[in-house]
């Protein structure tokens, strides 16, 4: 047979600093034509996965872990105290009371579970988007096989997203 292609791996922080330079310049390139950043940096994670090797696909979840930090830090930063009346605060935490509220209910009253597990699953779901919740629920699966609280998490997630 014909011999086989050797494969060159390189260290993890080299490939780490490959998708990180090729993002920027698919993020470079995409506002340069006025399209959006985003799409570039996402195009970029696309072409890349077809190369990186099985240290960096492993180390995946951490990176989106620290990626979601990252847009959090960012978005902190840019509040300033000026902006903080109090009527932005009604509006921000209107919906997601609501929310709490309708789920607890659904929770209570159609599922059977007691109020006070159902606020629980109102609060988990209301306050975090799927990209966090998946992965801890994923954790709570493993501690407790038995518990039907995943599944329920991994149903509505979906749902919550679109």
């Amino acid at each position: 047979g014909a011999p086989e292609a050797a494969v060159r791996e390189y260290p993890i922080a080299a490939g780490i600093a490959y998708l990180f330079l090729s993002g920027y310049v698919w993020r470079s390139i995409f506002v340069a034509l006025g399209l959006p950043a985003s799409v570039g940096v996402m195009l970029s994670g696309f072409l890349f996965s077809f190369f990186s090797q099985d240290g960096i696909m492993a180390a995946r979840d951490e990176i989106q872990e620290l990626a979601f930090f990252i847009v959090l830090l960012i978005a902190g930063l840019e509040i300033r105290l000026a902006d903080l009346r109090p009527y932005i605060f009604v509006l921000a935490w209107m919906p997601v009371f609501l929310e709490i509220l309708g789920i607890s209910a659904c929770a209570h009253f159609w599922k059977g579970l007691p109020p006070q597990e159902g606020v629980v699953l109102g609060t988990v779901l209301a306050a975090l988007g799927d990209g966090l919740v998946i992965p801890k629920m994923k954790e709570f699966m493993h501690s407790r096989p038995e518990h039907p609280l995943p599944r329920l998490i991994f149903m509505w997630a979906p749902l919550e997203a679109s």
